[in-house]
């Protein structure tokens, strides 16, 4: 999580402040919308050593850092660029990479927000298209179900389809609803 200095001294009095009120540290951690593994950790630290630990925190290092110019360089180019995209690129170029793609999300959005780099929020364009006629379309959506066999020995594999025929033609032997058919 990262926290600025003012941040992070009032997440550390409401940790101090809720503990002494008596709360656990899993009520805590829910409370103020943080780990419970955080809360252990700054309930018994002193204030001189949260002090410590958030000048140690200015002056920590990224693991993504060392490609910033390559991540800005193509957040500029292609601002509607996804974090993952930008992950494998990098694999791409440097074969190996030392963190995971979550790393690398909470770099990125940390570059857009230091470097003004919005991503395009481009509105998907769509419209209903018009009825066809009755028996013109039908959409069909298959699945499969794992079933015992009647010995009850091994698992067999029913591969389903179920049809919905056209808005005003879902009317099938005097019964609404979809038509079904299953294979085995």
């Amino acid at each position: 999580m990262k926290l600025n200095t003012e941040e992070g001294w009032k997440m550390y009095i409401d940790i101090k402040h809720l503990k002494s009120r008596g709360f656990s540290n899993s009520k805590i951690s829910k409370l103020l919308g943080i780990s419970r593994p955080t809360v252990i950790k700054y309930v018994n630290m002193e204030p001189e050593e949260f002090a410590q630990e958030m000048n140690k925190r200015k002056h920590r290092t990224k693991k993504a850092q060392k490609y910033e110019e390559d991540i800005i360089g193509w957040l500029k180019q292609y601002p509607q660029m996804t974090a993952a995209q930008v992950f494998d690129w990098l694999e791409e170029k440097y074969e190996k990479i030392d963190f995971n793609e979550s790393t690398m999300r909470n770099y990125v959005r940390f570059i857009r927000k230091e470097y003004d780099i919005l991503k395009d929020s481009s509105t998907r364009q769509y419209e209903a298209s018009d009825d066809p006629p009755m028996g013109k379309q039908m959409q069909v959506d298959f699945g499969e179900k794992k079933v015992l066999s009647q010995m009850g020995k091994k698992y067999l594999s029913m591969l389903c389809a179920l049809f919905y025929l056209t808005q005003d033609s879902n009317i099938v032997n005097g019964k609404q609803g979809p038509l079904r058919l299953a294979i085995s």
